[in-house]
């Protein structure tokens, strides 16, 4: 009998609730799991946003799955707690159920992992007080959760945790009773499960000791490559500590993953353990999902080392790679202490791998590319939606930049509006959204925190600089993508900020300290590629995103509004970038690096989609060495053409001499789509020291999207000059 497709009856734009007469309009798609799609949906009454999880009805056909849908619904509907996920309706039509969420934001604790790993002591406290409290209120409500891992623990706009997914949950009817069924997550699952003992609420406590493991050691205590290893390893309770792993931390950990459930603390014995007498912050920033906080405070009060070795210790038969690849990268400042305080003005941490890590990155990024452009796609989905993975979507990206490397540096803006410079001496500069909080990142990664009010004398030319570049971007450029909102958790902020840059005529290309990698094009679209959740992420010009597990291109293809770019000549560029990437940390704009993928890209049209119709002409330029002995030239190029033109570009150059690159551009273009006389110059600088007494320059000038054929070959004047005499 052939299966149904749920596609066969397409989820509505408009959702109707009959029963309250409300009206829902469904927005992006916000995820899938089991049985139910997730999209993000507005009460038009209210403007209200939720997730709605909507579950086809003929995936609910046998009887135990109806009784399934109904307990999950009927458990949470009758919970109501801070740290769990809000409950705001149900309702059914013919085609679908409909269950009506508080909308988390940020995710869950499973994109957090990823992009983090191994987190430090105070973030795990207070991961773990939150998780506790909201266990303890199921608990006395007579509840089991069953199914608690860092994918059910969402994370709301104020990086609280909120517990989710209800799925497995049961209810403990009378004192003593044991549940029977097998249900679980392999590394999460309790033995007692698994030898089908019979189970109570301790095997939420063995979940939540698997949690904590994973929080502080970057991976799960029993992972394997094997699923049926993996159970052996949890019926033995076979794991080991980290060594780095304090002690406080370890006795708790130990006391959770007990085999015998009876020897297992409550969650209120555990909310009263030695763990937990450590610092708690009071909130955390949203740079905590990417870079570990500022406790450098803390530190020096209780004179502790700022920077801790990673509590990873790699085992070979994980079933995840990213672990023991980009494990030892995330040890970031710790650390401890038990009261509230202040960020020292003028407290610095010194940050030794930046380099080191980012050209980890960099060659797991090459890997990950080489696959995808490797593969083909074995089919097109019917629902391009669904094929997106919106939880990989980047925490931090850059939103504006302004280059002013002739004199000064690059500047930016991210997209919670903080800015930065990257200067030419490899010093850096940062200034976090609230206007207060100054980083300065000097050459050998040192990283020093100040406010506005209190910088010392050395920097101040650097901070006023930094405002110059912040006053210009916010005057004069148009911001991609949302904002985040200041919190006063800012305090704590470690932003990721720019390791590296490069300008080409097609592209610009910017490497985070956090791993992203993004591309910036001519027509306002981006690409944004994270190593960590192996993902890309496609901005149009809209603003719109849409992101991309690399597994799902590999299998899949892409969306056809965004695939071609992603999936094709835009990677190949990218994949350049990380393939002859140095790893002795000279970067630069001279790097061979840059001057390869900038070889690469102009190479490239980078107009996907429809093709547009073109015409292109070749001029060879001739010139005698003995007449321009200096080293380095500049060919002077301006174009005429009369006809419709939307964009006129240099496509090639031969012989590609060493720092071929267009300096600057001018365009004296008409309004679009209206026939006028187009002069276009070029300044394209390269070196002559290696070439012959007369030599032959060869490029190729595209006319893209004429709407009518250009009568005659456009004019073209070429001269040679020094680039001193230019600048004269």
């Amino acid at each position: 009998m052939a299966h149904t497709k749920t596609e066969d009856v397409p989820i509505p734009e408009i959702i109707y609730d009959k029963s309250t007469g409300v009206k829902y309009v469904r927005g992006k798609f916000y995820g899938k799991g089991g049985f139910a799609k997730c999209y993000e949906i507005k009460d038009t009454n209210t403007n209200r946003t939720y997730a709605g999880k909507i579950v086809s009805k003929k995936l609910l056909v046998k009887s135990n799955q109806k009784e399934k849908m109904t307990q999950e619904i009927t458990i949470h509907r009758s919970v109501r707690h801070k740290q769990i996920v809000g409950f705001h309706g149900f309702f059914e039509d013919d085609d679908f159920v409909y269950v009506i969420l508080e909308l988390c934001h940020r995710r869950s604790l499973m994109e957090l992992h990823r992009r983090r790993k191994a987190l430090t002591e105070p973030e795990t406290r207070y991961y773990m007080k939150q998780i506790l409290d909201g266990v303890l209120y199921l608990h006395e409500n007579g509840i089991i959760h069953r199914d608690l891992k860092l994918g059910n623990l969402f994370l709301n706009d104020d990086i609280e945790v909120k517990i989710g997914d209800f799925g497995l949950a049961a209810r403990i009817e009378y004192e003593g009773q044991r549940k029977k069924t097998l249900c679980g997550t392999p590394n999460y699952i309790a033995p007692e499960i698994l030898q089908k003992k019979g189970h109570s609420f301790e095997v939420d406590v063995w979940s939540i000791g698997c949690i904590m493991y994973t929080l502080l050691a970057g991976r799960p205590p029993f992972e394997t490559n094997s699923l049926k290893e993996t159970y052996e390893r949890i019926k033995r309770c076979e794991y080991r500590l980290p060594s780095a792993m304090k002690p406080a931390a370890s006795k708790l950990i130990n006391s959770m993953l007990q085999p015998d459930p009876k020897k297992r603390p409550t969650v209120k014995e555990i909310l009263h353990s030695e763990f937990f007498d450590g610092y708690i912050p009071a909130k955390l920033p949203v740079s905590c999902l990417t870079l570990a906080p500022r406790f450098d405070a803390m530190a020096a009060k209780e004179s502790m080392t700022l920077t801790r070795k990673p509590l990873i210790e790699l085992n070979p038969g994980g079933n995840s790679p990213t672990v023991g690849a980009l494990g030892k990268m995330n040890a970031k400042p710790q650390i401890g202490g038990n009261e509230k305080f202040e960020i020292p003005p003028g407290s610095q941490a010194v940050v030794t791998s930046t380099v080191g890590e980012c050209n980890e990155y960099l060659r797991l990024l090459y890997q990950q590319l080489v696959k995808v452009l490797k593969n083909k796609p074995s089919n097109i989905p019917p629902d391009a939606d669904e094929m997106t993975d919106p939880a990989a979507q980047p925490v931090v990206w850059v939103s504006k930049w302004v280059d002013y490397s002739d004199k000064y540096g690059f500047g930016y803006q991210l997209c919670d509006d903080g800015c930065g410079v990257m200067f030419n001496d490899n010093s850096r500069i940062v200034l976090l959204a609230n206007q207060r909080n100054v980083h300065y990142i000097e050459r050998d990664g040192t990283e020093n925190y100040y406010t506005t009010d209190n910088t010392p004398p050395e920097i101040e030319k650097k901070v006023r600089l930094l405002s110059y570049f912040r006053k210009y971007m916010k005057e004069h450029l148009m911001k991609a993508g949302g904002s985040i909102q200041i919190q006063e958790s800012d305090q704590l902020s470690r932003i990721p900020y720019l390791h590296q840059w490069h300008r080409s005529k097609n592209t610009v290309i910017m490497q985070l300290t956090n791993g992203t990698l993004q591309m910036n094009f001519q027509d306002h679209t981006k690409i944004i590629m994270c190593p960590l959740m192996s993902a890309v992420t496609y901005i149009d010009e809209g603003k719109n995103f849409r992101t991309y597990r690399f597994s799902t291109i590999v299998q899949n293809g892409c969306s056809p509004e965004g695939g071609n770019r992603e999936n094709s000549a835009t990677v190949v560029p990218c994949s350049l970038f990380v393939r002859d990437n140095r790893v002795d940390g000279n970067f630069g704009r001279d790097n061979d690096i840059f001057r390869f993928v900038n070889r690469s890209i102009l190479c490239s049209s980078f107009k996907f989609g429809s093709i547009p119709e073109y015409k292109s002409w070749s001029w060879l330029v001739k010139a005698n060495r003995r007449r321009h002995s200096y080293l380095r030239s500049v060919i002077v190029l301006q174009l005429s053409v009369e006809s419709i033109v939307d964009q006129v570009r240099v496509d090639r150059f031969s012989p590609p001499c060493d720092g071929v690159r267009p300096l600057s551009y001018e365009f004296a273009s008409p309004k679009p789509h209206a026939i006028a006389r187009i002069r276009t110059r070029f300044l394209i600088p390269f070196s002559v020291a290696q070439l012959e007494s007369v030599f032959c320059f060869r490029f190729d000038v595209t006319f893209v999207n004429l709407t009518k054929a250009v009568a005659s070959r456009p004019s073209v004047e070429t001269e040679i000059r020094s680039p001193r005499e230019y600048e004269n």
